[in-house]
Parts: structure tokens; C-alpha cells; sequence
């Protein structure tokens, strides 16, 4: 990928006038709760990355224990219609889910 970036997938457009989408799985252990030094490499690779394609951020927290997989269809379905999950590291609203929550 471009730069060396790694994305989880990507949806190509099909056209020259539309953007690709690439997805990126934000987990809060790897990223979110992550060291400054991981959050930094994260923020450069999402604006490298928007030079070339849409980025589109999924956190984990909304869809990993869902048993049925619907929420993180819905939310592919919102990122393909243009809304954006907000940043909770950024908006200050970041959380610990554990799986007994979703039981």
C-alpha cells in the first residue's frame, strides 16, 4: 500500500472521480489505549493515506462482540453513505468494553 500502510480493506470505487474507501479496525488495545509514539504513527498514516483515498476508521467497541455481525454491517453501510464515526480519543468519550457487557 501506499507508503507502507497497511489498511484492513479497501473498497475501490470503480471510477476516477470517486475515491477508494479504505478501512481501517481501530481496537482500543493497539490504538486507542495505545502509547503516544502508536497514536502519532496512526494519525501520519491516516493523513498519508487521505492523500490518495477515503479513510474510514471502524472502532472496535461498536461491533466486536456482536454475535450476529449486523452491527458492523450497519456500519460499513454508514461509512459507504459518508457519515464518520467521531475519534473517541479525540472527543474525549473512549471506553474499556468488556465482553460481559454484550452477554
Amino acid at each position: 500500500m501506499v507508503g507502507g500502510s497497511v489498511v484492513d480493506f479497501l473498497v475501490y470505487s470503480g471510477s476516477r472521480s470517486n475515491m477508494d474507501i479504505a478501512f481501517r479496525v481501530v481496537t482500543e488495545h493497539w490504538h486507542l489505549y495505545a502509547g503516544i509514539d502508536q497514536q502519532a504513527h496512526d494519525a501520519l498514516q491516516r493523513e498519508r493515506l487521505s492523500m490518495y483515498m477515503r479513510v474510514v476508521d471502524l472502532y472496535d467497541y461498536n461491533f466486536a462482540f456482536d454475535p450476529t455481525n449486523q452491527a458492523a454491517i450497519i456500519l460499513i453501510k454508514r461509512a459507504l453513505n459518508g457519515e464518520v464515526e467521531p475519534n473517541p480519543a479525540n472527543d474525549g468519550t473512549t471506553m474499556r468494553v468488556t465482553r460481559a457487557a454484550y452477554k
